[in-house]
């Protein structure tokens, strides 16, 4: 149900000030971001009828040995770490990020 298991808010992945699941969620330290430490925290999801941030990706595995890849490399190339470094809320920002993910999966 709601609330529970993998949908528990201690699993990190529901915001519990915006009121609202995280889909995509990506936290770390790279030298180029332009920031003190050079952090950056992508949590992408919630949700705003304005800016909708789920997107619908369709796998088909070949058979079911297959491994599912997440290419991170694509992600890093499509952002403009000096412009953008976090992303916490649902925003025109986090549309243009989300629109980025689907790419990433394949087999």
């Amino acid at each position: 149900g709601v609330m529970e298991g993998d949908l528990d808010p201690t699993k990190g992945m529901y915001w519990t000030w915006q009121s609202g699941y995280i889909f995509f969620k990506l936290e770390g330290c790279l030298k180029v971001v332009d920031n003190n430490k050079g952090l950056f925290t992508f949590h992408i999801g919630g949700f705003n009828q304005k800016y909708p941030t789920l997107q619908h990706i369709t796998i088909k595995p070949k058979d079911l040995s297959n491994k599912i890849i997440i290419n991170l490399d694509l992600l890093f190339k499509n952002i403009q770490w000096k412009q953008q470094s976090d992303i916490m809320s649902p925003g025109e920002k986090a549309v243009e990020f989300s629109k980025l993910l689907p790419s990433l999966f394949s087999f």
